[in-house]
């Protein structure tokens, strides 16, 4: 997840500052070097949501599975019946 999101966000800014620089009629010697710290820093960005976005899945998915394993052995587990 963290790879993909990187992979997206970094395309997504470069292709962003390449369209910017056709839009305003930049050259694309001046605009190739922009783009591509423009595709490093979305990637760094892309790849820190990634991670929250791992880590918040993993979590709900741990908390979701804890709590049925609990009910089951709970519900397995011999009454006291004293």
């Amino acid at each position: 997840m963290v790879r993909l999101f990187a992979s997206i966000m970094g395309l997504l800014g470069m292709v962003v500052m390449l369209l910017r620089a056709l839009l305003h009629g930049g050259s694309l010697d001046a605009t190739a070097p922009k783009a591509i710290v423009g595709l490093l820093a979305f990637s760094i960005v892309g790849a820190i949501v990634g991670a929250i976005a791992k880590w918040t899945v993993d979590d709900s998915v741990r908390l979701q599975l804890k709590k049925e394993l609990d009910a089951v052995s709970d519900s397995t587990m011999p009454q006291d019946i004293s």
